[in-house]
């Protein structure tokens, strides 16, 4: 039997969640979106009509390691953390002109703050923001010399506590870091998975 209006209910819900989004995003606004393959990044904006804007493409390989200690008033949503991270990441001559890695030492401190959340729920957002002050260090492939430069700089963010046992849970966090470095800001977003320890 057909269905008379010949709209399924599939397209039905498919509407009605872009209707939502158009509520969140109105049609004069842009849409960015950004993705981080292990091999190559991508940003693109585009408009409601999926028509591309405006495009920019990297190539870097990145990781790093980090740990944060974190102090919170029991019975208050927000806290303090002072963290402390090595980055590296890896270019080559299709975006700079010429290829190595870069080097990343920082260290910041930011107020946390949690979402309020039913007492037997597990998983916990959050939203961060602070200063701090980053190291870093640029070695070009086939030389020795290198560039250092010790700068400040502002981040902010976002996670997920997933709190598997009373003193144990692991986290997802990502931040915008943003180093005020003479003629252009250098700019990256880490996203992280770790393990969360919690005292009494």
């Amino acid at each position: 039997m057909g269905n008379g209006s010949g709209v399924s209910r599939g397209d039905r819900n498919r509407n009605a969640r872009l209707a939502r989004l158009r509520v969140l995003v109105p049609a004069a606004n842009a849409i960015v979106g950004i993705d981080l393959a292990d091999r190559k990044q991508m940003v693109v904006v585009t408009d409601h009509d999926s028509k591309v804007l405006a495009r920019k493409t990297f190539r870097c390989r990145a990781w790093d390691l980090g740990a944060a200690f974190q102090f919170k008033p029991a019975k208050s949503p927000v806290g303090f953390q002072i963290d402390g991270a090595y980055l590296q990441n890896k270019f080559d001559e299709s975006v700079t002109l010429t290829s190595g890695k870069a080097e990343w030492w920082f260290g910041t401190g930011d107020i946390v703050f949690w979402f309020p959340v039913a007492a037997e729920t597990r998983v916990r957002p959050y939203i961060l923001g602070g200063g701090g002050v980053y190291n870093y260090k640029i070695k070009p492939s086939g030389t020795s010399s290198s560039t250092s430069e010790t700068k400040f700089g502002i981040n902010v963010g976002a996670g997920f506590d997933f709190d598997f046992q009373s003193n144990v849970g692991i986290f997802l966090e990502g931040r915008f870091h943003n180093v005020f470095i003479q003629g252009s800001d250098a700019k990256f977003i880490p996203v992280n998975v770790g393990i969360r320890f919690h005292t009494k």
